[in-house]
């Protein structure tokens, strides 16, 4: 009896499962008919903020900060898993002056920055003054001083530059799309005077700007020193007699003079004046030494060590009075935390 409740059982079963396979079966069919949706790439996502996937790669934007920050929770030094958060701080973006001094803080260059000045004496020139001019006439110029000028840097324009110019006025700025579209001109030698033009070097740790300007004043109020590369067809034993008169000499401090006087056999013959002298004197590592002979495919190279060394060392004698462009960018950090906090 038992066998036939079971047999029983199975056919109910089994009349019941019938029906729902021909269902399934009809369902089949009626999906192979249809066609497939074709597959398609997801859109890209535009709508992202960067400064939120910045900070989130590096941390500071973790769900657990975020919730800290919206919910006005405190930081509690205590417990370990606090004490290992990185922390936001927010600042009051909406108080008088906040703008401006985040423009000022876009103003200073987080790397280090240096000048130098390019001139050109010919025979019969005795200050650099009377080398202005020269510029107009390049064909006029030793061939050699043009390759060594080419190799200083990239040629810029000033308005299309965003980086160091050589004058913090126009260093450091927001550059219009109208003008970094349109491609840059040609510039001739005489065009990279600093005000149209510059000589661009950059770094790791430091910006340069190298330039022939078309007039030279004494009066000079950055505390940064300058720096003039003098190409010197008539060789000069004191070079400080090429500046310009002056009442007072206490302003050749702050000036370092590299002579450059191109000998027959096609070598290149260094002289510093004083200041560059006593610089050398102290930091052993500028390559420059007076009356060394460097050759033509390393002059530049050497020309840019030197004054970036000479910077370096003037802002170590002042380190006093002047900052770094590190701390000085700390700083300004620092106060406007205190400030809008």
């Amino acid at each position: 009896k038992r066998d036939e409740e079971n047999l029983n059982l199975f056919r109910a079963l089994k009349v019941k499962q019938i029906p729902i396979e021909e269902q399934a079966i009809e369902r089949s069919h009626i999906y192979d008919e249809k066609l497939s949706p074709e597959c398609k790439p997801l859109e890209s996502q535009d709508s992202f903020e960067s400064i939120r996937l910045f900070l989130s790669h590096h941390g500071f934007c973790s769900l657990d900060s975020m919730d800290y920050l919206k919910n006005g929770k405190h930081w509690d030094n205590s417990k370990a898993f606090d004490r290992f958060q990185t922390r936001i701080q927010l600042l009051d973006s909406t108080a008088e002056n906040f703008f401006d001094d985040i423009k000022k803080l876009d103003k200073t260059s987080p790397i280090l920055n240096c000048t130098g000045q390019i001139f050109y004496l010919k025979k019969r020139q005795y200050t650099i003054l009377e080398s202005f001019e020269n510029m107009e006439t390049p064909e006029e110029l030793n061939p050699a001083f043009l390759k060594m000028v080419s190799q200083f840097g990239s040629v810029v324009e000033v308005k299309r530059h965003c980086g160091w110019t050589g004058n913090s006025e126009t260093s450091w700025k927001t550059v219009s799309s109208s003008h970094s579209n349109t491609n840059p001109e040609t510039k001739t030698i005489c065009e990279i005077d600093g005000h149209d033009s510059i000589l661009y070097w950059v770094d790791l740790t430091t910006e340069m700007a190298f330039y022939l300007p078309h007039h030279f004043s004494m009066d000079h109020h950055s505390p940064e020193m300058r720096i003039l590369i003098v190409w010197l067809e008539e060789f000069r034993d004191d070079l400080d007699s090429i500046l310009p008169a002056q009442e007072s000499s206490s302003k050749f401090r702050d000036i370092s003079i590299i002579g450059i006087h191109p000998l027959k056999n096609h070598l290149f013959r260094i002289s510093l004046n004083a200041n560059a002298q006593r610089m050398q004197s102290a930091c052993a590592s500028i390559p420059l030494i007076d009356g060394m002979v460097v050759p033509l495919n390393i002059l530049s190279f050497f020309l840019r060590q030197a004054v970036n060394t000479l910077s370096r060392r003037k802002r170590l004698e002042d380190s006093q009075s002047s900052q770094t462009a590190y701390s000085l960018r700390k700083t300004r950090i620092t106060k406007i935390i205190e400030k809008y906090q």
